[in-house]
């Protein structure tokens, strides 16, 4: 497994786990986990994008507040459009 280097304590990186991306200034889950010093992420929605593993470390509060946050709203509007197919 790979390990991110932070505030001096080493992170070991695996598959699930919730990290914060600087460069994009998201937050994402660990989808995959690259042999060439690569992570991928996916947001709630589902796009996926790539970071470094040097670069990634773990969100702080306010971040999974923000995350948290586009978790429930994407659920909210998953349900909205199902209800609106099944009235059709």
């Amino acid at each position: 497994m790979a390990e991110v280097q932070e505030n001096v304590k080493l992170v070991r990186l695996q598959m699930g786990m919730t990290l914060y991306d600087p460069t994009e200034d998201r937050v994402g889950i660990v989808s995959h986990l690259g042999e060439s010093g690569l992570v991928e992420l996916q947001s709630p929605y589902g796009s996926k994008w790539t970071a470094r593993k040097v670069r990634v470390a773990r969100p702080t509060d306010d971040q999974m507040r923000r995350y948290a946050a586009l978790v429930k709203l994407h659920r909210q509007t998953a349900k909205y459009e199902a209800a609106r197919k099944a009235r059709q």
